[in-house]
């Protein structure tokens, strides 16, 4: 029991029986929802909590998914000069969504898709959205034959 003296904290939750907040109790509309039989209150929080996920992870954007690919010079395909575009055609095929190793590698792969060269410079990046790390492909970085991976060279 709380002493009379004690100050009183305005509440929009029921009083006496009775609901202060204006309109059906919030376990009235649970309880003529859909949903039977009515979710306790752990559930009912377990259950919000599924649904706001679900519906933050439905709004991600395509920054936050999949390859994209950033290139500022194309000799062989113009239109691709100083251009940024999502990597589908890695990501339907080569599964470089959720492979960030596989979509660094496109960076060097697109550079000799569009005939840059080995002399050309760094003129082509790719980034894995979801992990946020970028990779600027070097053409002269590694050996022929080999692959760069951050400040290595692989085969």
């Amino acid at each position: 029991q709380v002493p009379p003296s004690a100050p009183r904290a305005q509440s929009l939750g029921p009083v006496g029986g009775h609901w202060r907040g204006g309109g059906p109790h919030p376990k009235e509309i649970i309880k003529d929802s859909a949903m039977s039989p009515p979710l306790s209150a752990a559930r009912l929080a377990v259950a919000l909590a599924v649904a706001a996920f679900a519906a933050a992870a439905s709004e991600a954007t395509s920054e936050e998914v999949g390859c994209t690919i950033t290139a500022t010079a194309c000799k062989n395909f113009p239109s691709f000069r100083r251009t940024s575009f999502r990597d589908d055609v890695g990501e339907e095929h080569l599964g470089v969504a959720g492979n960030d190793a596989a979509c660094l590698k496109r960076a060097e792969d697109f550079h000799y898709w569009c005939g840059n060269g080995v002399n050309s410079g760094a003129s082509v990046a790719a980034t894995h959205n979801p992990s946020k790390v970028s990779q600027v492909y070097h053409p002269g970085a590694c050996e022929s034959g080999w692959s760069q991976w951050d400040a290595f060279c692989y085969k």
